[in-house]
């Protein structure tokens, strides 16, 4: 058989592999790109208002500078680099939308319930859950 041919049927197998299951109208993709849009905004706002907040957390909880430390550095950083690979590899072998879906949706909650943290140890577990879903 001709090796021209054979190449030629393996990229048109793999082009229809990787073709899109389902068309998305435009204004469906101008939703999505809003709401990936809002999500990086709450993404940027919730990275910079910790910094700001820090003395008040710091009184509210009566925290060392430790305790600050650990809030602001390992507790999300660690788990962000930890996280970003692994949800990377899920989201390009299973689906990249439900990926940003299911991250979306713990950056939020996990956002939402930093606020109402009555302890420090819960402040910084729900830190973590925000890194793992910024990390997606």
């Amino acid at each position: 058989m001709n090796p021209v041919n054979e190449t030629s049927n393996r990229a048109d197998t793999v082009g229809a592999e990787s073709a899109p299951a389902t068309a998305i109208s435009a204004r469906g993709r101008r939703w999505i790109l809003l709401i990936l849009i809002l999500g990086t905004a709450m993404s940027s706002v919730d990275r910079q208002i910790l910094p700001l907040l820090l003395e008040q957390i710091k009184q509210s909880f009566q925290l060392s500078d430790t305790q600050l430390g650990i809030l602001t550095g390992p507790s999300f950083f660690l788990l962000y680099a930890f996280c970003a690979l692994p949800l990377a590899v899920v989201s390009d072998r299973i689906s990249r939308r439900l990926v940003i879906v299911w991250c979306l949706a713990a950056f939020s909650m996990m956002t939402a319930l930093s606020g109402l943290a009555p302890a420090f140890l819960l402040l910084v577990i729900l830190r973590m859950g925000i890194a793992i879903g910024e990390a997606g």
